[in-house]
């Protein structure tokens, strides 16, 4: 899907962070670049918290985390209050994990929670994500 060229993108930068939000359609699209750690989860969360404020249910909230470095608890904890509060509102909040991000998400669980996608053009879609193949050596609990 073509992003609307006519709303800017806003991009918040903050040390090893950067958070740009754009409309595609009436969906919210979050593309986080860097590290989210305890001293950057502030500005994830303003800007999920706009991204909610701005998305008109139930066109979603996309989260891209396929530029993030470092995924930290803050931000595992921080996606997962944004799932919550997302559900509230009517919408849903789904995320494009990059490799360092998918693999904390899944060892905590989180990825049967989350609304988990390949690529933001399948969660724009709103495809239903296929059940993730462990890769070989990770062993899945439960």
């Amino acid at each position: 899907m073509p992003v609307s060229t006519d709303v800017p993108v806003i991009d918040v930068l903050k040390g090893l962070l950067l958070v740009q939000r754009d409309l595609v359609g009436f969906a919210v699209v979050v593309r986080v670049t860097g590290e989210v750690d305890g001293t950057s989860v502030e500005m994830l969360h303003d800007e999920l918290s706009v991204a909610l404020a701005l998305s008109t249910p139930p066109a979603p909230v996309v989260v891209d985390l396929t530029g993030t470095t470092f995924f930290g608890a803050a931000g595992l904890n921080e996606v997962c209050l944004q799932h919550h509060r997302a559900h509230g509102v009517g919408t849903q909040l789904r995320v494009v994990p990059s490799p360092q991000v998918l693999r904390p998400l899944t060892v905590i669980g989180l990825g049967e929670l989350l609304h988990v996608h390949a690529d933001v053009e399948s969660a724009l879609r709103g495809e239903v994500p296929a059940q993730r193949t462990p890769p070989p050596g990770e062993h899945r609990i439960g």
